[in-house]
């Protein structure tokens, strides 16, 4: 992933905030295998179908809910549990593995 600090013309940048996780390299170990076509063929509309956010680039690609989808009454763990609950139902992923991420992309 990208970060950029400061102006840079001529740029095309977007950030992110995320409860979620990284998606390794093997996918069809993260993935299950009733979701793992649909996921490769297009995973940011497989995403977008399931209410997830997706982001990536060649440096990482991550899999969750955006923060303006999470439940400001609960605590950061309540919130994290859940998002948790949600991404096991498409994706083998760690409870641990699950934590708030926040990044930039830009190309430029």
């Amino acid at each position: 992933m990208k970060v950029r600090n400061g102006f840079v013309s001529n740029s095309s940048s977007s950030s992110f905030v995320l409860i979620g996780t990284a998606i390794p390299n093997l996918r069809e170990k993260f993935v299950k295998e009733e979701y793992f076509q649909a996921f490769e063929d297009d995973p940011t509309e497989f995403c977008n179908t399931h209410g997830l956010y997706y982001t990536g680039d060649e440096d990482g690609n991550y899999v969750g809910l955006e923060l303006d989808k999470i439940d400001y009454d609960e605590t950061i763990n309540e919130n994290i549990a859940k998002v948790h609950e949600i991404l096991s139902v498409y994706f083998t992923v760690n409870k641990k593995a699950v934590d708030i991420i926040g990044g930039a992309t830009y190309e430029g």
